[in-house]
């Protein structure tokens, strides 16, 4: 009987710990915990690659035109002044927003508290290269959509837990918040300090204002720190697709490859077929099976199935 070795989530994973792998071997990225302790780095990669990975993807902005929205009261002077211009030119054009943001976005396994819980992003006044880090210490404030950019007000790092930008976001711009009410009996609300004490151990709170309590507009934060949202929306989805995938092609694989291949290839003479992925994007997914030289392309919205690519016999 014909068995199939087939886990293409598990494939999934290696493919993120090669891309981890070539970016900290490159410089371009680093590990938060590891730092250049190389022997650390391997049995990193192979126990914490793939939620590093999904998180940092988590924070990436992609650089898409978004509408500016400023709160009443926000003033900025001097230098100041013109690189914030400069970062909402930048916003409006759908430029690189990605180089204002923090050292901890180019090293993996680096969570951002504040984006996790409250989806606030804190811009640096210059982009990565420009910085001193002795005026690196004022921050611009910003909650980020798809569509909007909305400007909150400027403060430190030590302005990291403190509630009152995610107070102007309710007050000002409520519909930003509009998802995530979750009742309309207020918990009791805590300070800044609570919040501090509440964050360093990532522990998820709901945020009272204004007679309003709302559950994390940053999707909320795991026990390690890392983003809840980016497992619910990301990890936990492509899982259930790629998990779907491999038994349908398992299934197909054991009810007989000419039904597979259309008459193309000859009847299985191998007991056993290993399926790798070779790529997922959009709805199709790509996997090899090496012991017949196929590609055979999968698209999970409608489940068809077709050989793209078939090895000759002489090789080529």
């Amino acid at each position: 009987m014909l068995e199939v070795k087939i886990n293409l989530f598990a494939d999934f994973q290696e493919i993120f710990q090669n891309w981890a792998r070539n970016n900290i071997a490159s410089g371009v990225l680093g590990i938060k915990y590891v730092g250049r302790q190389k022997d650390k780095i391997e049995p990193w990669l192979q126990e914490a690659s793939f939620g590093a990975v999904m998180e940092y993807l988590h924070q990436i902005i992609i650089p898409i035109p978004r509408n500016i929205h400023i709160c009443k009261k926000f003033i900025a002077s001097g230098e100041n002044q013109r690189d914030v211009e400069t970062i909402l030119q930048i916003a409006r054009d759908g430029g690189d927003l990605m180089q204002y943001l923090g050292s901890g976005i180019r090293k993996l396994d680096a969570p951002d508290a504040l984006l996790n819980l409250w989806g606030i992003v804190h811009f640096h006044m210059k982009p990565h290269g420009k910085r001193e880090a002795k005026n690196d210490n004022c921050l611009l404030f910003a909650y980020v959509t798809d569509k909007d950019f909305y400007v909150l007000g400027l403060g430190g790092h030590k302005d990291l837990y403190e509630t009152r930008f995610i107070k102007i976001l309710q007050s000002e711009f409520p519909e930003a918040l509009a998802g995530y009410l979750v009742s309309e009996k207020p918990v009791v609300d805590i300070d800044s300090a609570e919040y501090e004490k509440l964050r360093k151990c990532n522990v998820n709170a709901i945020v009272s204002i204004n007679g309003c309590s709302y559950c994390s507009p940053g999707g909320g934060v795991l026990s390690n720190g890392k983003s809840a949202k980016s497992y619910c929306e990301m990890a936990m989805p492509l899982r259930c697709r790629l998990d779907s995938a491999s038994k349908d092609l398992e299934q197909w694989f054991l009810n007989g490859l000419e039904k597979l291949s259309s008459g193309r290839v000859a009847k299985i003479a191998i007991n056993r077929v290993n399926l790798k992925l070779v790529k997922f994007q959009d709805d199709e997914i790509l996997v090899s099976c090496p012991e017949l030289g196929l590609i055979i392309s999968y698209r999970d919205g409608t489940r068809e199935m077709a050989i793209v690519y078939e090895k000759a016999e002489n090789g080529e």
